[in-house]
């Protein structure tokens, strides 16, 4: 057995050593152990003590063994097992300097020969596959006789792509007939027409990204209403007139379900002007069994007189509510003239941005035929104009103008027209808008314009500026990786904003944003939740979670896995940061597979591992291909 130094001296065999020698099958010499032994390299951890006159004594208390080699005293130290009885001073020497040879290139013969054998390069991981988005959410459907309007929410997981669109897709209930798509776009609300009454139609709906289809939502059905009369007439108006004809047009009917068989448009002979008496009677006039046909004539009327006309539209159901009653005039004679001044509108509702106008049908005189339409101007600028064209029809009998300046002076004229052409305009009315305010609450639109793994883009609309212009739009966001409510980010004078900095994937951002004008800013818009994409191998909420509660203590952790796992290869450092750090199987491997890089291509330069050039050669040709794998973006990872 080998005996430290420090033992004490022997000067016979003890039994271990006995055994060491019966162990090996040696005879021994209690007189001679060289010579009994025959070979002393390494059979025997000790000589005895008896060799003879051999056994002298050295320095420092130390035995030095002497034995006689080829006729030649040769010094052992009793810890010396590679002389032996047939050795020399040549092959001596070349022991001692293959020795030094041997464990000088040790360092290096295990960075450049064992340990790439033991622990071999390899690429790094790319994600396994693509993931499309995940499921949207039917979150309303309502509907009348025809019409069904279906509204979602996009899905929890957008996946490894941008959304590009939602397919939404119907069929009827109880009916052999398939899915089939019924709209596509990148909105989520979706209203569906022509549908039959009394109908239960079947809706789903799914995600389409830059990755694929995502799976279809769960699905909702709905039953139209029962077919009804159609809806009251709106819009009757007149188009032309003579002294014997009075021309009829109105809006499109709406027919509840069952499709309008005939327009009905009855007429009676006014007996008192713009009074329609009990009793009155109606007669029809004319009728119109092409829906598509929204106009008709009343002839072999007499002239110069005032007749009273409704409308209704009739189905298979039955007859709809009248319009209301249409008061109009034949010409008194062949050639009229266009109409006189008419009255001024009249306004109210005056705020800060907006202003509303009325006016009547009344002018000093028409010129003797039916007017058709009023026309209505307006003017920033004070009666000096330029005027602009605000409206020009003959049902409508007011109008609001929205998002006026503030404090602004606005002008306002009206005229008539008949068949012959317009009137004069009537005299000018000015009203100034009110001192300017704050703008109004801005409306985060629920599917950003963009959105990646590291990115995303918002936009917002709003309705009222306050009377100023805009001078900039505060947009506010959360920091996830700081635990820092929101806080500003932008000021902007566009109605968008994309982030700044990169964010980490797979995780909820907070965004709201409020408007400013030269007099104040506005109250915030409600805060809208966007969630980035979950690309790469550590782009889940389970990862992202552990990046930021190991910030601080990640690093070491993962060099202790790479040192303690060096010579056992890929798998254990793996399985070493799953367990002491707390990352997922495929993340580990990013980290892992980094490790092996800088092993395989930054020797050198790490041979003292905490220098610069090792952590610049790691950064330079190992971290690219890390911050791929992983999807997380490079200011995410420990320092």
């Amino acid at each position: 057995n080998k005996m430290d130094e420090t033992s004490p001296l022997i000067t016979t065999f003890t039994d271990n050593c006995v055994e060491d020698i019966v162990d090996r099958d040696v005879e021994y010499d209690n007189d001679n152990c060289c010579n009994g032994i025959g070979n002393c390299n390494n059979d025997v951890g000790v000589h005895d003590g008896r060799c003879g006159e051999n056994t002298k004594t050295a320095m420092a208390g130390r035995k030095i063994n002497w034995v006689d080699c080829d006729g030649e005293e040769k010094r052992h130290r009793k810890n010396c097992y590679s002389c032996s009885c047939s050795c020399s001073r040549k092959s001596w020497m070349i022991g001692i300097v293959t020795t030094i040879l041997v464990g000088g290139s040790l360092v290096p013969l295990t960075l450049f020969v064992i340990l790439p054998n033991l622990h071999p390069y390899h690429p790094i991981p790319t994600p396994s596959s693509q993931h499309p988005p995940g499921k949207p959410n039917i979150t309303r459907v309502s509907s009348s006789t025809t019409f069904c309007t279906i509204e979602w929410s996009p899905p929890n997981k957008i996946g490894s792509g941008s959304i590009l669109s939602y397919e939404l897709e119907m069929r009827v209930e109880n009916e052999t007939t398939s899915y089939h798509p019924v709209f596509n776009q990148l909105a989520l609300t979706a209203s569906i027409g022509s549908l039959n009454t009394s109908t239960t139609y079947c809706f789903h709906v799914r995600a389409n990204s830059t990755v694929g289809f995502g799976n279809f939502s769960s699905t909702i059905c709905n039953t139209t209403k029962e077919a009804s009369p159609p809806n009251k007439m709106q819009h009757l108006h007149p188009t032309n007139a003579s002294q014997t004809s009075l021309s009829i047009a109105w809006g499109l009917p709406e027919c509840n379900g069952d499709a309008c068989r005939i327009i009905e448009i009855e007429a009676s002979e006014s007996l008192l002007l713009s009074q329609t008496l009990p009793g009155q009677t109606f007669k029809q006039v004319c009728n119109s069994s092409a829906v598509e046909n929204l106009s008709c004539v009343a002839t072999r009327l007499t002239k110069d007189t005032h007749y009273l006309f409704r409308a209704r539209a009739i189905n298979s159901i039955g007859p709809g509510a009248y319009s209301n009653v249409l008061e109009l005039h034949t010409d008194a004679s062949a050639s009229p003239s266009t109409p006189s001044m008419c009255e001024s509108p009249s306004l109210s509702n005056i705020s800060s941005t907006s202003i509303r106008i009325n006016w009547s049908h009344s002018c000093n005189d028409d010129g003797g035929s039916q007017l058709l339409l009023f026309e209505g101007q307006a003017s920033k600028n004070g009666t000096a104009g330029p005027f602009r064209t605000i409206m020009s029809n003959f049902s409508t009998l007011e109008t609001q103008l929205q998002n006026l300046s503030a404090n602004t002076s606005f002008c306002f004229q009206m005229r008539g027209a008949n068949r012959v052409g317009p009137g004069p305009w009537s005299s000018v009315v000015c009203a100034s808008t009110n001192t300017a305010s704050c703008p109004s609450i801005p409306t985060i639109l629920p599917i950003p314009l963009y959105v990646n793994g590291t990115s995303i883009r918002i936009q917002w609309s709003l309705s009222n500026d306050g009377g100023l212009p805009i001078t900039q739009y505060q947009v506010q966001q959360d920091n996830w990786w700081n635990n820092q409510p929101l806080q500003t980010v932008a000021n902007t004078t566009n109605a968008s904003f994309a982030t700044l900095t990169p964010l980490f994937p797979s995780v909820a951002y907070n965004f709201r944003v409020r408007a400013c004008n030269d007099k104040c800013c506005g109250n915030f818009s409600e805060v809208v939740k966007f969630r980035t994409l979950s690309v790469g191998n550590c782009a889940n909420n389970a990862d992202a979670e552990t990046y930021k509660k190991t910030k601080t203590s990640m690093k070491p952790d993962i060099q202790a896995c790479l040192i303690g796992c060096i010579v056992r290869g890929q798998s254990c450092v793996v399985d070493c940061i799953e367990s002491k750090v707390g990352l997922s199987h495929n993340c580990a491997m990013c980290w892992a597979a980094e490790g092996a890089c800088t092993l395989a291509k930054c020797v050198a330069p790490c041979l003292a591992p905490t220098s610069s050039k090792c952590a610049q050669c790691s950064e330079d040709k190992c971290f690219p291909d890390c911050v791929a794998c992983s999807g997380v973006p490079r200011q995410y990872f420990p320092p």
